[in-house]
């Protein structure tokens, strides 16, 4: 459903396709299906990249439990990280943090 809104209306609606994605993720993890979860995970972090990149102190929050799900299921399951993805993500957060 969020995938078609997110079509339609991306600035509305994307966000809520991330937090889709990202309990996504959880659920297929939770049934023993951790590389569908790090996919749902990668998804969910790509979908909400460029507004956390636009606005960090409004989608800080999501973006960090996002992120951090990538990254703990992808160590878990083996499986690469999309760096090229991550870095702006992370320099980001880095001047967030020395912004404090």
């Amino acid at each position: 459903l969020y995938r078609a809104l997110a079509a339609a209306r991306p600035d509305a609606f994307t966000p809520d396709l991330a937090m889709s994605l990202s309990v996504l993720g959880d659920q297929l993890e939770a049934n023993g299906r951790l590389p569908d979860a790090v996919v749902a995970d990668h998804a969910s972090v790509t979908a909400l990249r460029p507004y956390f990149l636009a606005r960090p102190g409004v989608f800080g929050r999501p973006m960090n439990t996002y992120l951090r799900d990538y990254l703990r299921r992808a160590q878990e399951a083996g499986i690469a990280v999309d760096d090229a993805l991550l870095m702006p993500i992370i320099e980001a957060f880095r001047a967030m943090k020395a912004g404090e």
